[in-house]
């Protein structure tokens, strides 16, 4: 101890433990080799070794105490050894350490363990980690890139410098505050794994512009707001599996979706809320601007709050003045009547319920033509293509991959650009304004995201003529069905068969 003049040391292999302050303030050691017999590094051990620059741990050590690196000030780097399980005080004022690996099996980082160490750049938190006292990371100013990994551990926040911060996938609590006035990160993820989000773990982060999430359902449940009522930031667009999502389908099967939940995600134009959702909170989707149709198939309207739709705080200003409301044809009435969906500048009954279909299916009559078609996996839009019998384009229509018709090119009037996309595995849609008795052909193809055709099918189907002249057949109160053989309508009227002249037909 305080040897200041001693520059190197060379323990036997007999040396099991270091005990406390052993080479405290040895001052002129620059590197240290420690013997695979040690298996304890005590309190203080190099302590005030300022011009160490390395050292080497063997995982033989299972223990290292308090301090025991306090102010090695030149050490740079280090590799601890997976047996440790606390860090308490041991890095203190280890101003040029860059880089430090934390084992997975850490729990504890206890006070001061890296006060000071003004040149850690990074730092990476594992799994294992259930606590960090407050003080684990005061002065370490120059943390610009953070990698948390900890599944469930205490609130902690790093300070405003960081520009990088990533979660673990196997992260399951976000603490509170943990980025709180990280005002340089531009974006975050929320893996899979996350079943709740601390208050004000977000709060201050002004430069957010992105959000990444896996799993919505476990987002849907969060309320991002503290004691101060700070929220999510207003972070603009909306990633879901690496993918920016303009049209959110809430998964069914969520209950609620919480406080600021989806708040200023302005690159959501649609949204569709499954019957499954019984509270949506306070400012949901506060910011939402460019919501122009919002699906709800919950047949009793949910009791929400003027806030939840509304289009910046400051003003009041919401969105429902100019957004559509989609429901079932039997609640609308309901949700004309109820507080802030009333409000809605239109509420609409839903074009296509949900279908469930393995196979494509058609019907026609004298002037439409409907199709159910199902998902395919890695489909991003459909691509639905109706021609005449000469081969000529009667509509061109795309849809999204959440059923949504997003563009058309048509002769014949198709069905109003509201939602037909489907809860199941399929979907569903109309065209109308066909001519009668005439032959059709379709094609259905489905294209992912690169443009790549993933599966084509192709069928034909006729629409049927008029039923005229009905008047023209006496009936004597039989019942008569209507059949369509070739081209002709004919009357069947018991055992017999006319044209709608009433001129009895031979039908095979």
């Amino acid at each position: 101890m305080e040897c200041a003049k001693l520059t190197s040391v060379i323990l036997p292999d007999s040396i099991v433990c270091i005990e406390p302050s052993t080479f405290g303030g040895c001052s002129g050691l620059t590197n240290f080799t420690i013997p695979n017999t040690v298996k304890g590094i005590g309190k203080y051990a190099f302590g005030g070794c300022s011009h160490l620059t390395s050292i080497n741990i063997p995982e033989s050590v299972d223990s290292i105490g308090e301090y025991a690196f306090n102010g090695c000030s030149s050490l740079t780097s280090i590799s601890l050894p997976q047996c440790i399980t606390n860090i308490i005080g041991l890095f203190c004022g280890c101003t040029s350490l860059k880089s430090i690996s934390i084992p997975e099996g850490v729990t504890y980082i206890g006070g001061d363990a890296f006060i000071g160490c003004t040149s850690l750049t990074n730092i990476v938190i594992p799994s294992s980690v259930s606590s960090i006292h407050s003080s684990a990371f005061w002065g370490c100013d120059s943390i610009t890139s953070v990698i948390w990994k900890a599944r469930n551990c205490n609130a902690f926040e790093f300070g405003s410098n960081v520009t990088s911060f990533t979660f673990g996938e196997e992260v399951e609590i976000i603490p509170s505050s943990i980025c709180k006035g990280m005002n340089q990160i531009t974006s975050i993820n929320i893996p899979g794994s996350v079943k709740s989000i601390g208050a004000g773990a977000f709060s201050g982060c002004v430069g957010l512009t992105r959000v990444d999430i896996n799993d919505i359902s476990a987002w849907c449940n969060i309320s991002f707001i503290d004691k101060d009522s700070n929220p999510l930031p207003m972070a603009k667009h909306l990633y879901i599996d690496g993918k920016e999502v303009t049209n959110l389908n809430i998964p069914e099967g969520v209950t609620c979706i919480g406080d600021f939940a989806f708040s200023g995600f302005s690159n959501l134009e649609r949204l569709t809320i499954p019957t499954s959702v019984a509270s949506i909170g306070n400012y949901a989707f506060e910011g939402c601007s460019r919501l122009a149709n919002i699906t709800n198939y919950a047949i009793m309207p949910q009791s929400i709050n003027d806030d939840v739709f509304i289009r910046n705080r400051n003003s009041k200003e919401s969105i429902t003045s100019s957004c559509k409301l989609h429901v079932f044809k039997e609640s609308i009435d309901l949700y004309k009547s109820a507080e802030t969906w009333k409000k809605f500048s239109e509420i609409l009954h839903i074009c296509a319920k949900g279908v469930y279909v393995t196979n494509i299916t058609i019907s026609a009559t004298e002037t439409t033509f409907s199709i159910t078609w199902p998902q395919v996996s890695g489909a991003d839009i459909y691509e639905l293509v109706v021609k005449d019998e000469n081969g000529n384009i009667v509509c061109k229509l795309v849809f999204d991959s959440n059923g949504y018709l997003i563009s058309h090119n048509h002769h014949a009037p198709c069905k109003e650009n509201t939602y037909q996309g489907a809860l199941g595995m399929g979907y569903m849609y109309t065209i109308d304004g066909l001519e009668e008795n005439k032959s059709y052909s379709y094609t259905i193809t489905a294209i992912d995201s690169n443009g790549n055709t993933i599966k084509t099918e192709t069928g034909t189907f006729a629409t049927q003529e008029s039923w005229q002249n009905l008047d023209d057949v006496q009936t004597n109160n039989v019942q008569c069905t209507k059949l369509l053989r070739d081209g002709q309508t004919l009357i069947q009227r018991g055992e017999k068969t006319y044209t709608l002249q009433g001129q009895e037909v031979i039908v095979p």
